[in-house]
């Protein structure tokens, strides 16, 4: 799909496109800061959809916490400021998309759910890949036997079926509104326990366990799918990236409120730095220390996932010792999704 959106990050500033005009990667650092205070005005709008004018003429839009910019509309009243501040630059204003004024918000909506089935696909291509290298690894170790029943048939009918609900994922993702709608009541305990059962033959090469609490768990959830798909992110991603020879531990705990069931995993990981640990969620980014390959999809596409199902995701680091740390990924199911 072709990029022809600029989009403004408060935090990196413009993300530029095949169709950013040099006047607005010019003006942003306009000593006069109107580029600057406009998208603040915008940011800071609680109004979840916004389209307005900035000072040159270019329109703006916000959904929710996006903002795409340098958007030129076939309003008149703005295609003459346009032109002549594309001309101060050696631009013309026949070099860019112009929307229609009243399809803008239509457009750009559209875009944004095609962007995300593309970034779904994507994702599942990267999980399916990297659970056929697990199924390839398993056959490996057993392809000196003779008698096929000492291969582990339980872990690779649930790493096939994980392969499925991918694929599956994609096919129930709603166009319309770009939620994954698909969901009953489950356990979560017993999610774990059969995602437990699958992931311990592959921490054999790095000699891990896994420290999962007995089920002290009383209540079902609605939930879709797909937060299995979630679960297995988060217990890769500790594979991954825990040191040999230790511990992942998952806890329970349903008695620090009445409202809400807490889950919590964790393990031992080489040293994340402090400059990191914001970083960990953005898609592609590997940490300094990082012993595992990968896209770096993981944590964000979990996030995705459980905010899907109204579940609190959040994840903290903690140094233990000068070159090792503790990774903690938090679950929190609260009671507006608990069936008791």
């Amino acid at each position: 799909m072709i990029n022809i959106f600029t989009k403004y990050n408060p935090k990196i500033g413009l993300e530029v496109s095949s169709h950013t005009p040099k006047f607005c990667l010019h003006n942003i650092d306009d000593p006069y800061k109107k580029c600057l205070k406009h998208y603040s005005k915008i940011s800071e709008s609680k109004d979840e959809i916004y389209l307005k004018a900035c000072p040159y003429g270019f329109y703006t839009f916000k959904n929710n916490s996006e903002i795409f910019t340098s958007i030129i509309s076939s309003d008149i009243k703005f295609q003459n400021k346009i032109s002549k501040n594309l001309k101060s630059r050696g631009e013309s204003i026949n070099d860019f998309v112009i929307l229609p004024s009243s399809k803008i918000k239509k457009i750009i909506e559209d875009t944004i759910i095609s962007t995300e089935r593309i970034s779904v696909a994507e994702d599942a291509i990267h999980d399916i890949r990297n659970m056929m290298f697990s199924v390839a690894n398993i056959l490996e170790r057993y392809e000196s036997y003779s008698d096929v029943q000492d291969i582990d048939f339980k872990t690779l009918l649930g790493l096939s079926d994980l392969m499925r609900n991918r694929l599956r994922i994609i096919d129930d993702f709603d166009s319309k509104n770009g939620e994954y709608v698909v969901k009953h009541m489950q356990y979560i305990h017993p999610l774990f326990h059969k995602l437990k059962s699958m992931m311990e033959i592959l921490c054999i090469k790095k000699d891990l366990s896994i420290d999962l609490e007995k089920n002290t768990q009383y209540n079902a959830y609605n939930i879709s799918e797909e937060v299995f798909l979630g679960i297995f992110i988060i217990f890769e991603n500790a594979v991954k990236h825990a040191l040999p020879k230790s511990t992942i531990y998952i806890t329970f705990d349903e008695f620090r409120s009445v409202d809400a069931t807490y889950v919590e995993i964790f393990n031992e990981s080489n040293q994340i730095e402090d400059d990191e640990i914001d970083k960990l969620i953005n898609r592609g980014y590997r940490g300094k220390n990082a012993t595992a390959g990968g896209t770096g999809l993981g944590l964000l596409k979990a996030k995705k996932i459980f905010e899907n199902n109204n579940i609190d995701f959040s994840y903290d680091v903690k140094r233990n010792g000068e070159l090792r740390s503790i990774f903690k990924v938090n679950l929190k199911f609260d009671k507006n999704i608990i069936n008791k």
